[in-house]
């Protein structure tokens, strides 16, 4: 006994699609064959289980081997009421060949339908399970069908925009080209009435693409530009798609190719900056034709691209990217000579936007660009913004007026310095206004750049901003505080992907360290003390400014003593040693106050003062004079820094502000160090000199003698 189960043949054999391999629609023919020896087997039933991939179709016929077989049952199959089984009630059958050496059948012959069901994918075999039962036998005879292989068309399709001169964006006027490609997946079977839709891109203005023409490359030679059409306006925007009726056919071979290129100009409705995603739509059907439902069971029909899970379709993505902005953010002046990209506290830092603006309608509504200043820097409403339009005459915006020097004719932003003011209405704010870290926005309305020629367009904006005096800007290292503002470009409220950054670092002139110490008069050699009252003493002090890279020039630097009583400046002893800086000393000393100013102190700069004090005879012995000295200075010079400078604009805020210069007045301002020197007056009291006494008054002289006469000599 034995029972055999086989795919005999399908409906298409061809390259791609072979005998025993079907496309979802297409007939698969299956045979049933029971093998049966000499005897009588009642209560026969062949029971066929279908796959969840097919569906029953037709019966095509039943066979028995020879007359010696009867059967009493019927041999027309019975479907089940969910389409998916088939059975045969055989009854009795009877073989009254008795030969034991021979075997007799009975085949039977139907046909089923892939049907357009998820479990039909490509690659995936479907079987039947087949099973014999009768009365005479205790165990069941079962079968599994040789599998029967799905396959499904993969046309191979790609879609590209390309810009003439393979520049990597399109500008208005640049040559385009949208192309799509279709072949054949190798070795696939092959995809019946082949149709494209492809809606060009496009915005509210207008199509994208300007004059489109359509071309069309077959390697086989029989599809032409004829069997597609392109369908709207320049202004309505364009669908490339293939006419009615003239679907094609693509066979599973890589190397046959069909390329359809649709070529124009880019137009002036495209979006600066933007990438706009287009897809194209191919879509195909598994069977030639439209046989339609082929069974009784709705799924039996071929895969169409109408959707769901008739997914017989691709939809290739490309991008057209329009040019953007060029943004170019820097600073290109400063109102003090801190330099090296460097500024101080309440320096006035101007910036300079260089903004190439792409041809084309740019906005509807609002072109602006938004400066997005750190905490640290602060815009200066003071109407020194100036903008400049550079084209041949065809750039424009709404909110600039015409005329005043707002168009400057040339391409080339290089060398314009803007001098039309930008108007007040045109410059907005966060809604925190222009504070410390506060965005700025420059509306320049409904933009339109028409100029249509091979030169570059331009926006020119300059502008100031104030280094803060906030507790942030504080050089804490060598690295000191970097500023970052950073420039982009909103068109109608979407940010494009121009932006520009541009770095500030923050200086700032630090006093390093003071001293004080008591010296002999006239001399620097040492004097430990005490001292006597009514003596003389010399003083030697000495303040020295910090060195680094974050470092700059201090101003304003003035060193204050206020002497105690019991001591004064000797006239004429005061001495300063200042180097390079001494011409810009001023010594505003009295006799009871040491009072120095130095213009400018730069960075490592050293000051040394010497002088002398006469100390009172009536101090106290034993006592302590004490001199307070405080060296203290500001970051600009004067009370608001340059006030003629390259910016334009001045120091708004009083020194100490927080728009103001940092000076010594506390907090944040800081820029003071102090310091103490004490003299020891001597516990000794001198004593009185004693008066000198009065000199003896000269001696009369005694008055010469007389000469005694001479004797007379003795007679002999």
């Amino acid at each position: 006994m034995g029972l055999r189960s086989e795919i005999v043949a399908t409906e298409i054999d061809a390259p791609g699609n072979p005998a025993r391999a079907a496309v979802v629609g297409e007939l698969a023919t299956h045979r049933l064959t029971l093998e049966i020896q000499g005897g009588t087997l009642r209560q026969s039933v062949l029971h066929e289980a279908l796959d969840d991939a097919l569906a029953y179709a037709e019966f095509v016929r039943a066979e028995v081997s020879t007359p010696l077989v009867s059967v009493t049952g019927s041999l027309t199959p019975v479907l089940a009421p969910d389409g998916r089984s088939l059975s045969f009630d055989l009854g009795t059958i009877v073989n009254d060949d008795l030969d034991p050496t021979t075997t007799e059948t009975i085949s039977f012959t139907y046909r089923s339908i892939v049907r357009n069901v998820v479990a039909a994918r490509d690659a995936l075999p479907a079987v039947t399970v087949s099973r014999f039962t009768a009365a005479d036998r205790s165990d069941p005879v079962l079968a599994v069908s040789t599998p029967l292989r799905i396959l499904e068309p993969r046309p191979d399709v790609a879609a590209a925009v390309r810009i003439a001169g393979e520049a990597a964006a399109g500008a208005v006027g640049d040559g385009v080209t949208y192309e799509l490609s279709i072949a054949g997946g190798d070795g696939a079977p092959t995809a019946h009435e082949v149709a494209v839709s492809w809606p060009l891109p496009s915005s509210s203005a207008g199509s994208f693409v300007a004059a489109p023409t359509i071309a069309v490359a077959d390697t086989a030679g029989v599809v032409t530009a004829a069997f597609f059409e392109l369908v709207g306006s320049d202004r309505s925007g364009w669908i490339l798609r293939t006419r009615a009726g003239s679907e094609f056919d693509v066979e599973g071979d890589a190397a046959k190719r069909i390329t359809v290129t649709i070529s124009g100009t880019v137009a002036n409705t495209i979006l600066p900056g933007n990438t706009t995603r287009t897809g194209a739509t191919v879509t195909w059907t598994s069977l030639p034709g439209d046989p339609g439902t082929r069974a009784g069971d709705p799924t039996a029909r071929e895969r169409t691209g109408a959707g769901g899970i008739d997914d017989s379709r691709i939809v290739a993505l490309a991008d057209f990217r329009a040019a953007d902005f060029g943004l170019q953010l820097d600073v290109v002046a400063t109102s003090e000579a801190t330099g090296g990209g460097r500024a101080t506290i309440g320096e006035v830092v101007r910036q300079r936007i260089v903004s190439l603006v792409p041809e084309g309608e740019i906005s509807t509504a609002s072109a602006r660009v938004r400066v997005e200043l750190p905490p640290g820097l602060a815009f200066l409403d003071d109407g020194s913004a100036k903008v400049a339009l550079v084209s041949n005459g065809r750039l424009s915006a709404s909110r600039l007026p015409p005329a005043g020097g707002t168009h400057v004719a040339g391409g080339t932003a290089a060398g314009v310095v803007p001098t039309r003011g930008m108007p007040a209405p045109a410059i907005l704010s966060d809604p925190g206004g222009f504070d410390d870290g506060g965005d700025v926005i420059f509306d320049f309305g409904v933009l339109a750049n028409r100029d249509g020629d091979a030169n570059d367009e331009f926006i020119v904006l300059e502008f100031n901003t104030l280094v803060t005096n906030g507790p942030g800007n504080t050089v804490q290292d060598a690295l000191g505080t970097e500023l970052v503002s950073r420039a982009r470009v909103i068109v109608d409220g979407f940010p494009l992907l121009a932006t520009s950054t541009d770095v500030v670092t923050v200086a700032e002139g630090t006093l390093g360290w003071l001293t004080s110490r008591t010296v002999a008069a006239g001399s620097d050699l040492a004097e430990a003390g005490p001292f006597s009252r009514g003596g003389r003493v010399g003083q030697r002090v000495e303040f020295a400014m910090a060195g680094g890279p974050t470092r700059t020039t201090l101003h304003d630097v003035r060193l204050i003593a206020e002497l105690p009583a019991g001591a004064t400046i000797v006239p004429g002893t005061l001495r300063v040693f200042a180097g390079e800086v001494a011409a810009s000393v001023h010594d505003t000393s009295t006799a009871d106050r040491l009072d120095l100013v130095i213009d400018a102190l730069p960075p490592g700069g050293l000051i040394s003062v010497r002088y002398d004090l006469d100390l009172a005879a009536d101090l106290t012995p034993g006592s302590s004079l004490v001199i307070p000295l405080t060296v203290q200075g500001s970051s600009l010079p004067g009370a608001a820094g340059t006030q003629v400078n390259a910016t334009g604009s001045t120091t708004p805020g009083v020194a100490g502000s927080g728009t103001g210069e940092r000076d010594a007045s506390g907090g944040v301002n800081s820029i003071r160090l102090d310091t103490t020197s004490t003299l020891l007056i001597s516990a000794l009291v001198p004593t009185e000199p004693e008066p000198p006494t009065e000199p003896e008054p000269p001696t009369e002289p005694e008055p010469p003698t007389e000469p005694e006469p001479p004797t007379e000599p003795e007679p002999p």
